[in-house]
This record gives structure tokens, C-alpha cells and sequence, in this order.
């Protein structure tokens, strides 16, 4: 912020709002910058071979008993909030992870009961 605020020739004495500086830049708010690049890593992600180390981290789950109190947001979860924001997920790629598969499943099913079927390879038509 300090550095478009640089570009516009401004300061925080002059009691300008950021969404106001980032409005007469045309600058995205950074929220949207990590909620898109968040998406593209996991496109990366899921793209992957089954032996990336990559892909195994994402895939293995803790076997250890979890503390007291809301569990703690998961990338998983963040994905899934990111995905039901943007709307629809549109499948390009055979599933080979179950639990991709579940957790597809599990993001999409309005948007996948009502617009898309998936074909005999499980990919979406």
C-alpha cells in the first residue's frame, strides 16, 4: 500500500482510505491476487503425477488425536470456500485420487446436480 500510495503522491496524513487508492489505480485487492493464485496451485496440483511429493503431503492425513476447541481451517477448506466462491468448477481431468474425488464432490455438488453429468470415465461432460 505505502508504494502505490507512493504512485499517486500521497501519504497516510492525508487521510485517504486504501480502497480509495486502490480504486484510482485499478489495482485488485490482494485478498483476490492470493484467493487466484491459491486456485492455479491447486490446478497445479491436481494435474500432478501420484508420485509428487507435492501431491503425497496434500493426500496424507494425520493419524494424531486433535486438540480440544474448532479444529483449524485446512488449505482444504480454504480451497473449497475459494471454489464455492467463484462458482462452478469446471472438470477437465480424470480422477485419480478418491479423495479428490470426495472432496470434488463435496465442493460442487449444487453446481454439478444441476449443470454438469459426468461421462463413463468420471470426467465431467
Amino acid at each position: 500500500m505505502k508504494y502505490l500510495r507512493g504512485v499517486i503522491g500521497i501519504t497516510r496524513l492525508d487521510r485517504i482510505r486504501n480502497d480509495r487508492v486502490r480504486e484510482e489505480l485499478d489495482e485488485e485487492p490482494i485478498i483476490n491476487v492470493i484467493k487466484r493464485q491459491q486456485l492455479k496451485w491447486f490446478g497445479h496440483l491436481v494435474r500432478m503425477d501420484e508420485g509428487r511429493s507435492p501431491k503425497e503431503v496434500w493426500q496424507a492425513r494425520s493419524e494424531h488425536k486433535r486438540k480440544r476447541g474448532r479444529p483449524k481451517k485446512s488449505w482444504d477448506n480454504v480451497i473449497t470456500d475459494n471454489l464455492k466462491e467463484k462458482g462452478s468448477l469446471q472438470l477437465k481431468f480424470n480422477f485419480t485420487s478418491v479423495y479428490f474425488l470426495q472432496l470434488v464432490l463435496h465442493v460442487n455438488l449444487f453446481s454439478l446436480a444441476t449443470s454438469r453429468c459426468f461421462n463413463s470415465t468420471g470426467v465431467a461432460a
